[in-house]
């Protein structure tokens, strides 16, 4: 069983992470500040990640409400929690559904796809929506920026992890 702790939205994070044992699963909420007159949010979200056959790793969410199927009674503790917070409660809920897919492709080299899917919930003003879109964008370039290497680096391991093309001798007349 996991704790949650009332009041922990409101902490300079305005977030708490739930690691729910024995399973690839973490729950995480989250109080997002948007400003002015503009109502915050207030995500409740279900993580979870798996390996796959082809060595990829592949981290998954979705609403908090898709984990009830598995524990009832967190869900609700959590929603408790939420309804129990000052700034949490007041806020509007919106929903987060999407994936991190990444690849291996060479000892240090990878594909990384990045699929998302956001509602706010409510009415935001399109600048808002724009800059909110702008942000998600970077995360990606973050996320790039963060693990980038040489190309030159790249490179070198890719040609040594992928199996050379046969001498151009070596080729039939039709495959020339």
């Amino acid at each position: 069983m996991c704790a949650v702790w009332p009041g922990l939205l409101t902490h300079a994070y305005g977030a708490q992470v739930v690691h729910v044992e024995d399973s690839r699963s973490m729950l995480f909420v989250n109080l997002v500040r948007l400003g002015g007159v503009i109502s915050d949010r207030v995500f409740a979200t279900w993580f979870t990640w798996r390996e796959e056959d082809d060595r990829s790793f592949l981290v998954a969410w979705a609403p908090l409400e898709e984990y009830s199927d598995v524990n009832q009674e967190l869900v609700a503790e959590l929603n408790s929690t939420i309804q129990q917070d000052y700034a949490a409660a007041k806020a509007v809920r919106g929903t987060s559904t999407g994936c991190w897919r990444i690849k291996p492709f060479a000892p240090n080299a990878c594909q990384v796809t990045y699929v998302v899917a956001v509602s706010l919930g409510g009415s935001i003003p399109q600048a808002l929506l724009n800059s909110r879109i702008k942000n998600t964008i970077n995360t990606v370039q973050n996320v790039q920026r963060r693990f980038e290497r040489s190309g030159n680096v790249v490179d070198k391991e890719m040609r040594a992890a992928f199996a050379f093309p046969p001498a151009l001798a070596a080729l039939k007349k039709e495959q020339r």
